[in-house]
């Protein structure tokens, strides 16, 4: 998943992964999240931008790696 989560709030992105994870076959299948993280300190503004675009427009946000 490539940019996915990011365009949607948290309780969407937990439906999203469920529903996923139920298709998912055990010791098969793998699911990779390739998602930008917002640093905790001395993020670039063009990424703090871009997350007051996302929950301005969309209800949904960048997410440090801890989130």
């Amino acid at each position: 998943m490539h940019s996915i989560l990011h365009d949607w709030p948290d309780e969407q992105c937990v439906k999203i992964l469920t529903r996923l994870s139920k298709v998912m076959k055990p010791r098969y299948s793998k699911l990779l999240i390739n998602e930008y993280a917002i640093p905790t300190v001395g993020a670039y503004w063009e990424a703090t931008a871009l997350d007051m675009v996302m929950m301005t427009g969309f209800s949904s946000r960048e997410r440090t790696r801890h989130e």
